[in-house]
């Protein structure tokens, strides 16, 4: 609907089945969020999505650094920036984050220039961390606030010199920020929850091997392992996702085997310490 703030069908259609993506991955707090900033470049644009989780109480680098989930980088320099930024920045001093994370509002879609003059943000360091990673610091921002004291994030920032956000991609934000909020937490686990990212390449091989049915000594042969460091493995995937029987990992992760086997889903999330 070229000229209207209104979504349309095929773009209300992406948020649901979005939704459902993520959902079917919720067990693992870094997978969906990847999901999610994935589905964010086809629903918004062409640009960098940042998924993250703060406290209002906490809000310094070593949050934003350990619980931040970002897709999109156009190379490793410009990922390097925001790295940086989340290092050694001051998130308070953000007029974006301060307007958002006010107590009291329970969800809210914004963006960075609806906070402050392009001027005043010229004069913040994040500005110069944007700059250098070759995107609009006009971010699009949707926050939502849960008990806790815990707030959701999806923030994203369209590449440099690119057409900025209109008021119906504010609106599709929103909206699919609305239908995420009540799994956030339950459905979907807070960062902290057990992730397949923190294996081993080794042990997510075998926990693919386990999702597709494969018996023990199937995936022995398979990898190239003996059947007793299979079983080792297999009994260490259990402790770290806190299941008990292959029926409850399937049960919880059996959406993550096709995903565990497409290598552009490794390694964008920072492990936190």
């Amino acid at each position: 609907m070229a000229g209207s703030n209104r979504p349309s069908i095929n773009e209300l259609r992406h948020i649901y089945l979005l939704v459902g993506e993520c959902l079917e991955l919720g067990a693992d707090p870094v997978f969906w969020r990847e999901r999610l900033g994935i589905g964010l470049q086809g629903l918004i644009g062409d640009g960098v999505a940042l998924i993250a989780e703060l406290s209002p109480d906490r809000l310094g680098n070593d949050q934003l650094a350990n619980h931040t989930v970002d897709v999109g980088w156009e190379d490793g320099a410009s990922q390097a920036s925001f790295e940086a930024y989340s290092r050694e920045d001051i998130p308070e001093e953000n007029p974006l984050l301060k307007h958002a994370m006010l107590p009291g509002r329970d969800l809210i879609t914004l963006t960075a220039s609806s906070t402050a003059s392009e001027q005043r943000w010229r004069e913040l360091n994040v500005f110069n961390y944007m700059d250098q990673a070759r995107l609009d610091y006009d971010c699009l921002a949707s926050v939502s606030q849960h008990p806790g004291n815990i707030s959701n994030l999806l923030v994203y920032h369209p590449r440099r010199g690119a057409r900025r956000f209109s008021p119906r991609h504010r609106r599709l934000l929103w909206l699919l920020h609305r239908e995420l909020y009540g799994h956030l937490g339950g459905r979907l686990k807070h960062f902290g929850e057990p992730t397949t990212t923190d294996l081993s390449p080794r042990a997510r091989d075998i926990l693919l091997g386990l999702l597709e049915g494969n018996s023990v000594k199937q995936i022995a042969k398979r990898f190239g392992v003996s059947a007793h460091t299979a079983t080792d493995y297999t009994k260490q995937i259990y402790r770290h996702l806190g299941v008990n029987s292959r029926g409850e990992l399937i049960a919880k992760y059996g959406r993550l085997a096709e995903l565990l086997s497409q290598q552009g889903w490794r390694g964008s999330h920072k492990a936190e310490s």
